[in-house]
């Protein structure tokens, strides 16, 4: 690919975009001093027609007796081409000389074109299969997050043992519950309550890490975004709205607030960190090894995405299910 100029590159992908999205233009695009493409569409037919023009002493029955050099310019044009559903021909056979100057054609079979192209039925296919494939992915993300809560509360209770003030907030909140104090309210409703919102905040934290990716993209921002947070909804909902209402001197509130702000770190600490570790893990369970995969960018959006085994081998809708994406890259670094 080297060999190519980008200006070339970047004229055949606009040929290939418009093929499923306009009436395309001819392609003339001059790939060294002595050699030239063109590229047009014969929609009827559904096929590509490509020129090579090569200037040289002599005239060969085919493009490609010119030797390696030309051959592998050849080639990597080809390859571009079949990204976009473009088959090249086996031959590119000689046509005509202009003074030294030699022509050669060859019809490419076109998979697809704005012209046959069913979008409704291909659209219909992509979204079906990438929305099995997200429910999975998705429902199994949130399935982590309840597993990372329990352990993180585990882990809680240990800390709020060591705690003067640590089991005080359980019994705060079901004070509230049953208007009583904290000392009198029910020891077994305040265990429910206790384990219920911490097994319930886990795949918070989940759904909070992925509206963050959703907003910012899929960097370490996110992350500490949804960090941010769980930690500022934890500490803030309890010190600011259900511990102002509970039935307890002031003397004790300022302990109380330290020893959940710091419990409530612990059980972020121990949830991000087996999330972080575990979700990964179990992602690459549900899809295909990385030598399977595929780049695909969105025509319209230009948008990137990774294909999944499901889906057609060479298109897959985007996010906002505009169009159909067409690969571009076979490997995924």
């Amino acid at each position: 690919m080297n060999h190519i100029p980008d200006s070339v590159l970047s004229a055949i992908d606009e040929f290939g975009a418009d093929l499923l999205t306009r009436d395309t233009e001819p392609l003339d695009q001059q790939l060294r001093n002595d050699l030239r493409v063109r590229i047009s569409l014969n929609s009827s037919a559904g096929q590509a027609r490509i020129e090579y023009s090569i200037s040289h002493t002599q005239s060969h029955a085919h493009l490609r007796a010119y030797g390696s050099y030309v051959e592998t310019i050849v080639d990597a044009i080809e390859k571009r081409l079949q990204s976009w559903g473009i088959d090249p021909p086996s031959q590119y056979e000689f046509v005509e000389s202009d003074n030294n100057v030699h022509t050669y054609f060859g019809d490419a079979p076109v998979r697809w074109n704005n012209r046959n192209i069913d979008r409704g039925r291909l659209r219909h296919e992509c979204m079906n299969s990438l929305m099995q494939y997200t429910a999975l992915d998705i429902s199994g993300q949130f399935l982590v997050g309840g597993v990372a809560a329990g352990v993180a509360t585990l882990v809680m209770d240990r800390v709020m043992m060591q705690l003067p003030e640590g089991e005080t907030p359980p019994r705060v909140a079901a004070g509230i519950l049953t208007n009583k104090t904290p000392a009198a309210a029910s020891s077994r409703l305040a265990i429910f309550i206790h384990y219920t919102a911490a097994i319930l905040t886990g795949p918070l934290f989940v759904w909070l890490r992925l509206s963050s990716e959703a907003i910012v993209g899929p960097t370490p921002v996110h992350i500490l975004l949804a960090i941010a947070a769980l930690y500022t909804g934890m500490v803030g909902f309890f010190i600011g709205i259900v511990l102002p209402r509970a039935d307890i001197t002031s003397k004790r509130v300022h302990g109380i607030r330290r020893d959940w702000a710091i419990s409530a770190t612990s059980y972020v600490v121990v949830t991000v960190v087996i999330v972080w570790t575990a979700l990964p893990n179990w992602i690459d369970l549900r899809r295909p090894p990385p030598e399977t995969r595929e780049h695909f960018q969105c025509i319209l959006c230009r948008s990137w995405r990774l294909s999944q085994s499901r889906i057609p081998n060479w298109f897959i809708s985007c996010d906002s299910g505009l169009s159909i994406c067409i690969r571009r890259e076979k490997e995924f670094q």
